[in-house]
């Protein structure tokens, strides 16, 4: 009888700490949100890195990052998926199955210990820029996966805005280091570039498809790309407010353009080395980074959680003007 009633409570106390931790995964569900930034990583030679983060705010519990830089050679990010790693397995390969709403999808990824960044352990995966798991993230109320048999909750709720701010500028990021890349013609010594809208503000010069030729000991700034990637934008309506500041970090005269609703540039400010603008703009209304003549030599679309844009892209030579 003494054997049936221990078996009883223990079965109790095992009860009561699964709906314990139950309801502590859930507040802690609750409070966690999707955040997105971008900054200068100095652990990587300064480069413009993109990433986000879940997890509750300002504090160090953190569920899931995904990050992506400027010069990454490829269209993809690494997301660290939080999970419970034993010390000795750190560094290891392991499989991470993923409930997704096209069905499980498994992959591989390497385990990271806590002490890597921050409180958060996990395996850490590369995805692809395309893959249709970020379709899963964004739109599913919540994503499970499982590690060793143990399965997790990514809640996603607001997931959907942080991961399209994400993927656009990782797209961007890969589009710069194609440009950059793909455009040495080793034959001749020489850089193709297009020469499109938005290249100048003259009036008595045609958009055009016929490439111009810089000279490869010009240095290439990957920025520049930024202008043919946003070379068909304009401002759209949006419901979505951005305060910004831009800052000229340049050694040169920047002029701060808006590409109003018909696609035209609109001068707002003028900056010298050093000096600041800060924009009331929207989500949606592209901005252009100018030298003296009004060539483009980088654009840029607000995000919301993006309250600053360092203008850094170098002069170009453009030929006669």
């Amino acid at each position: 009888m003494q054997v049936i009633n221990l078996i009883k409570i223990a079965t109790l106390s095992l009860a009561f700490s699964q709906a314990l931790n139950m309801q502590a995964n859930a507040t802690n569900h609750s409070s966690m949100v999707w955040t997105y930034h971008q900054y200068e990583d100095a652990l990587n030679n300064g480069r413009i890195t993109s990433q986000f983060q879940v997890g509750v705010p300002q504090t160090d519990n953190i569920v899931t990052r995904g990050t992506c830089a400027v010069g990454s050679g490829g269209s993809f990010s690494t997301v660290l998926f939080g999970a419970n790693i034993p010390q000795n397995r750190i560094g290891n390969t392991f499989s991470i199955r993923f409930n997704t709403s096209s069905g499980p999808k498994i992959k591989q990824g390497v385990a990271v210990g806590s002490d890597y960044e921050e409180s958060i352990s996990g395996i850490e995966i590369a995805i692809n820029n395309d893959d249709l798991i970020w379709r899963s993230m964004a739109n599913m109320n919540a994503l499970t996966y499982v590690v060793s048999g143990q399965t997790y909750t990514l809640p996603l709720r607001g997931s959907g805005r942080t991961i399209a701010s994400f993927l656009h500028d990782c797209n961007f990021y890969a589009t710069q280091s194609q440009n950059q890349l793909g455009t040495q013609n080793a034959k001749n010594n020489q850089s193709i570039f297009t020469n499109k809208k938005h290249l100048t503000n003259d009036a008595t010069k045609k958009p055009t498809d016929e490439p111009f030729v810089i000279k490869t000991e010009e240095a290439i700034d990957p920025r520049w790309a930024s202008c043919d990637l946003l070379q068909d934008e304009f401002s759209k309506k949006s419901d979505f407010p951005v305060k910004m500041t831009v800052i000229n970090k340049t050694d040169s005269h920047r002029a701060v353009m808006w590409i109003d609703f018909k696609g035209n540039p609109k001068e707002y400010a003028s900056l010298e080395t050093g000096e600041t603008f800060t924009i009331n703009t929207y989500v949606s209304h592209p901005w252009m980074f100018t030298d003296g003549p009004g060539n483009c030599l980088e654009m840029f679309m607000p995000h919301q959680g993006v309250d600053t844009f360092n203008i850094t892209a170098v002069n170009r030579d453009f030929g006669p003007e």
